[in-house]
């Protein structure tokens, strides 16, 4: 797209683009990053690319705390998903296998919206025990993948060229 003089475009929070300057004369860009709304949905959808995107690097903490409901990532070798289900019986005070408002504020902090948008698959504003299980074993799991990997030319790593990863990501549940 050729912006003409005097226009702008807007891109959504999260949003991967490039700029060029075509032209003889000066032009700027400005980037103002918004906290909130949260991009929880962008995050999750594209959480394979999101984890070795650079640019992102500040929002990985945030999004590691709604990924993982405050829960330190397993060590290699122990099993993700048991552990995240644990984790989530021990958030479901009230026992009734749904990690509610009140305990989602208690586990991030007041961003209990957010969490709950990363990790509602099916949109119904519910979070399951298991939908939490599977999509703390999905983070652990890219994490891991992405941690391992070694960068190529251009800082780029060998598995960011590989556009199958992202297929899985439409869904952390997907495959488990």
């Amino acid at each position: 797209m050729e912006l003409k003089a005097g226009e702008a475009l807007f891109f959504p929070p999260g949003f991967i683009h490039e700029t060029l300057n075509v032209g003889d004369t000066c032009s700027s860009s400005v980037t103002y990053q918004f906290t909130d709304p949260a991009p929880t949905l962008y995050w999750r959808h594209f959480m394979t690319r999101v984890r070795r995107t650079g640019d992102l690097s500040e929002c990985w903490k945030g999004i590691e705390r709604l990924a993982t409901l405050g829960k330190r990532l397993p060590l290699p070798g122990d099993n993700a998903y048991e552990q995240g289900l644990a984790h989530a019986i021990e958030l479901d005070l009230n026992n009734d296998g749904l990690i509610g408002e009140e305990e989602l504020q208690r586990a991030v902090q007041g961003h209990w919206l957010e969490a709950l948008s990363f990790h509602d698959p099916d949109g119904n504003m519910e979070l399951t025990i298991t939908e939490f299980a599977k999509d703390y074993l999905k983070y652990a799991a890219i994490k891991g993948r992405v941690a391992t990997e070694r960068p190529i030319e251009g800082g780029r790593s060998r598995a960011a060229e590989d556009e199958d990863d992202d297929a899985d990501d439409d869904d952390l549940s997907d495959d488990l």
